[in-house]
């Protein structure tokens, strides 16, 4: 899951006032107002993780663009989402370690047969920090029939983004599918 946060400040003239915006997943909480006084904020839901990515990129070029300049991280925006974030995380670390163990009981060999599985013919990706071993997950999709590749081109067909990812989100062509890790996991059937 995707999560990060920037502050941008103007200050010119009689004008000092400051721009914030904080993006977990497909959920982003933006706030303005004077430096010092009480912010107005706002919570905008997206279908995916890369459409909020894309409304955050947004923003944030739109504040540059005025004159504003970034200062740091949000101080005010996403109080409450760490602690539903910790939550999430450790429910997640709980399934990796039943695939950690289902992983260790499979047989070598079919981890290592590329078989003709539900990713049959696929050119899959995986970008960010993923809660199991990227060796496994390419591992894993392999043996579905996924080919793996390291970068995004617009021959990929599936983005597994994981949490803090990186530019490669807003790589790819309109027919790419951008998956979090629950639903490779679930498809490759380790979840």
């Amino acid at each position: 899951m995707m999560k990060r946060s920037v502050r941008c400040e103007f200050s010119e003239g009689a004008s000092n006032k400051f721009w914030e915006c904080y993006q977990v997943g497909s959920q982003v909480e933006s706030g303005h107002g004077k430096i010092g006084g009480a912010p107005s904020t706002s919570i905008k839901c997206f279908d995916s993780d890369f459409k909020a990515c894309k409304f955050y990129e947004a923003q944030l070029a739109s504040k540059l663009k005025k004159g504003y300049v970034e200062s740091g991280k949000a101080k005010i925006l996403g109080k409450a989402a760490p602690k539903i974030h910790k939550v999430e995380m450790k429910a997640a670390a709980m399934k990796v370690m039943k695939v950690a163990v289902k992983a260790k009981a499979a047989p070598m060999k079919a981890m290592k047969a590329a078989g003709g599985g539900k990713l049959k013919g696929k050119i899959l990706c995986f970008t960010g920090a993923l809660a199991i071993k990227r060796s496994l997950a390419k591992s894993l999709a392999t043996k579905e029939g996924a080919k793996v590749t390291g970068s995004v081109s617009h021959n990929t067909d599936i983005l597994v983004v994981g949490k803090d990812a990186g530019s490669k989100i807003v790589k790819g062509s309109g027919k790419m599918q951008y998956w979090d890790e629950k639903k490779f996991l679930k498809t490759v059937g380790f979840a």
